[in-house]
């Protein structure tokens, strides 16, 4: 029998975990738990706050890679915790239309530990996924120099003669892409600073316009020079003129074939992400208008059920 943690961790076992699991995370993902978490904590004025989603990902034998996560609606009473599995359902059908290499592995949660709730809604994902995993952040931590992440694997052991399940901690690593270090550090820099100019990509991005700036003008001064040479409004001086016709020599043709469809093809790439993320936020704001409809459907349903109670 493993030897179980205090009576404020009676769901965690303090033994190390030997299920050789290699986990990796992706920032992403801590992102949307912690605006999640944010979101739900300013509606609610009191009382703790508990948020609760899925996470997606992909694995590959004993390696787990996990990349993104949604979140799931709940209704937790002082005994009893149910989530929503028909919108939890609906919402993985979804993802796989977009991302089909992504899989459930688990889910995630807010708590300052494992509690008897949380080992209720993780045998109701169990039966999504056997080997589900349970990401825990830690409110209480956040100003903390460790990350206010823990990760969990169940297990089923004896406690007192019962078998019960209980949470082992798993180790994890965090890794990210290119483009998800350029999102960290915008968001970053701008929660300290306060402002988003502060950001080194947008520093980048100002720099890169004046140097274009600074270029545009010089060209316009040599094409003045020019002009007025052929208006005779100056002397030519041979030596500038040459030094012109040395830099437009060295530049690339732009006229010819190769070069135009080039540039359309990089063209029309960039007016398909547009399309796209134009596709993208409509799409978001008619699944949000459909679900607040529905949610007025159904409270006026209720509402019209209990009238008929009454009377």
């Amino acid at each position: 029998m493993m030897e179980v943690s205090s009576v404020e961790n009676s769901y965690i076992l303090t033994t190390e975990n030997s299920s050789g699991l290699n986990l990796t995370l992706h920032p992403f993902v801590l992102i949307n738990i912690s605006d999640h978490f944010t979101r739900e904590k300013f509606q609610k004025s009191s009382g703790n706050v508990k948020v609760i989603g899925a996470l997606l990902g992909t694995q590959n034998g004993r390696a787990i890679e996990i990349f993104s996560s949604f979140e799931i609606p709940f209704t937790q009473t002082e005994n009893d915790i149910i989530v929503d599995e028909q919108f939890f359902l609906a919402k993985q059908i979804q993802y796989k239309q977009v991302y089909p290499n992504y899989d459930f592995l688990g889910w995630y949660s807010t708590g300052f530990y494992p509690t008897k709730f949380d080992i209720m809604c993780q045998q109701q994902f169990l039966k999504h996924n056997e080997s589900s995993i349970f990401l825990q952040l830690n409110p209480s931590k956040i100003v903390s120099k460790d990350l206010p992440v823990t990760i969990y694997e169940s297990v089923i052991d004896a406690v007192n003669g019962q078998s019960q399940m209980l949470f082992v901690e798993n180790k994890y690593q965090i890794v990210s892409g290119d483009e998800e270090r350029v999102s960290i550090d915008h968001i970053n820099v701008a929660t300290q600073a306060g402002d988003a100019k502060h950001s080194l990509l947008l520093t980048q991005l100002t720099n890169q316009r004046n140097a274009i700036k600074m270029l545009n003008d010089r060209i316009k001064i040599l094409y003045k020079y020019i002009e007025d040479i052929e208006a005779g409004k100056i002397p030519p001086n041979h030596e500038i003129l040459r030094q012109i016709a040395g830099v437009c020599n060295r530049l690339p043709t732009i006229s010819s074939k190769e070069f135009k469809n080039e540039f359309m093809i990089d063209c029309n790439d960039v007016l398909l992400i547009s399309y796209l993320s134009a596709l993208t936020k409509g799409a978001n704001k008619i699944n949000n208008l459909v679900e607040n409809f529905n949610k007025i459907k159904a409270d006026n349903a209720k509402y019209k059920i209990n009238n008929n109670k009454i009377f």
